[in-house]
């Protein structure tokens, strides 16, 4: 994660005026030129342009480390680390994204409360592109998800070859109370078959009109875990089957594996990897994962970083799980298509 985000100065240096369709905002080590989403007047009734520090931290900063990395000891009964302003993460999100040749669409929730969704079609000439879908942010208390898709937009290494969409923040409501809920206390993880907040309904709206996607990744966050792990969807056992494996060896790379062999009240094999029941009569409060299964991929993983790991490791395992599935999701390309 770019470390400019754990300081307390502003998320951008640059200021935008509107003169200009172009706003300058540094990244750290460099200053990147983005069509500005709110130029011709066009302002967004879902966003404010807002330049407060985009990450809050606690009176108890992480200290750098130089040797493993090692919990920080502070989720002792829920999540207590740090807090990001989603405006200003949605801002930068929504530019970086149009940047990076996305077109960007607001759901509308509730009054002055939208979803943001972003989508590429893959380059000119692809032949039967895979449909890739990424989503984060619906818990207010997770904040690595929506700064992993920043980051990835940054990076700007998500296949160009493949049809992608993004979803960076599920739950625009929940993170300004840092709450795994909505303001109404409605877990949105848990609501998939019951449709009961405005946020799921107008998601799984969207959704329907959506083809049907070769795989589906959910980023989350873990505040009791011990290190990162996934649930894995995968019942016809795609090729390659092996990429459970290869996710856990590659954010092995920058943040601890959970192995224990029961996680979150679900058997594990000991290496991170959760292969849950797929009957949906199995889980009465469906999460995301299970209508997406239902309904738009037979191949999904929900990924979790550990939340009291410093945010910039979690940040990076995310960002490592995207790549490493996304890359194995091309590497099937004579999979036949999903059926439409």
């Amino acid at each position: 994660m770019n470390r400019a985000h754990l300081e307390t100065a502003p998320a951008w240096n640059g200021v935008a005026t509107s003169s200009s369709p172009f706003q300058s905002f540094s990244q750290g080590d460099e200053d990147i030129a983005a069509p500005h989403p709110f130029q011709q007047g066009a302002v967004s009734r879902c966003a404010r342009v807002n330049r407060a520090p985009i990450l809050r931290l606690g009176a108890e900063s992480a200290p750098s480390q130089t040797g493993p990395v090692q919990r920080l000891g502070r989720n002792t009964d829920g999540y207590h680390g740090e807090t990001i302003d989603i405006t200003g993460v949605l801002v930068e999100f929504r530019e970086l994204a149009a940047l990076r040749g996305f077109s960007l669409r607001e759901l509308p929730v509730t009054d002055g409360c939208c979803l943001l969704t972003a989508h590429r079609p893959a380059t000119a000439g692809t032949v039967e592109p895979r449909r890739l879908y990424l989503s984060a942010g619906i818990h207010g208390d997770e904040p690595a998800g929506p700064l992993a898709c920043i980051q990835l937009l940054r990076e700007n290494a998500l296949p160009p070859d493949a049809d992608l969409w993004i979803c960076p923040c599920l739950n625009p409501r929940g993170f300004p109370i840092n709450s795994r809920t909505t303001p109404e206390g409605v877990d949105l993880n848990r609501d998939y078959n019951h449709g009961l907040a405005p946020e799921v309904r107008c998601h799984t709206h969207w959704l329907q009109e959506l083809p049907r996607f070769d795989l589906t990744l959910l980023l989350h966050e873990d505040w009791e875990s011990n290190g990162f792990y996934l649930y894995e969807l995968n019942p016809d056992r795609q090729e390659p089957t092996t990429l459970a494996a290869e996710i856990i060896r590659e954010v092995s790379e920058v943040c601890p594996i959970e192995t224990a062999l029961m996680i979150d009240g679900r058997a594990s094999n000991g290496a991170g990897v959760i292969h849950p029941p797929t009957d949906p009569a199995s889980r009465p409060d469906w999460p995301e994962a299970f209508w997406l299964f239902q309904y738009r991929s037979r191949r999904n993983f929900t990924v979790e970083a550990p939340s009291d790991f410093p945010l910039d490791v979690r940040v990076q395992a995310l960002v490592r799980a995207v790549h490493t599935a996304f890359q194995g999701a091309q590497r099937a390309s004579t999979q036949a298509p999903p059926p439409a």
